[in-house]
């Protein structure tokens, strides 16, 4: 009895201890690809380079390029909220009104702007 809960303690470090060096593994391997899209360097160059001479998982890049699309998608659509309620506050009215067309159609074309930089600095093909 004694024995098998020696062993399966002993197991159960041992997945512990591969998890953890697993997620330490997957987060450099993430920013190192931040790093690499923040200089400027195609996905396809980050491919062929690799971290230290290994392969990312391509799943795992394209996953990454996703996310940070997903994050500049968002901060655009907040942006966007954040104008269109200032507009709201300075006619004195509350949060997500009605505005008028011609404020509406900028607010709305300044939005279409953002969104269009993101697609364009963070392609997914």
């Amino acid at each position: 009895m004694q024995k098998e809960t020696s062993k399966s303690i002993i197991f159960l470090a041992i997945i512990g201890v591969l998890f953890i060096v697993s997620v330490i593994w997957i987060f450099q391997q993430g920013q190192a690809l931040n790093k690499q899209l923040a200089a400027g360097i195609s996905f396809q160059e980050y491919e062929k380079e690799g971290n230290g001479g290994s392969q990312v998982p391509i799943k795992l890049a394209e996953q990454a390029k996703k996310m940070i699309l997903a994050s500049c998608l968002s901060s655009a659509y907040s942006n966007f909220e954040s104008l269109w309620n200032e507009e709201c506050e300075k006619q004195g009215l509350e949060e997500k009104c009605d505005l008028p067309k011609w404020v509406a159609d900028e607010l709305n074309s300044k939005h279409q702007e953002l969104e269009d930089e993101c697609n364009k600095k963070y392609p997914i093909e």
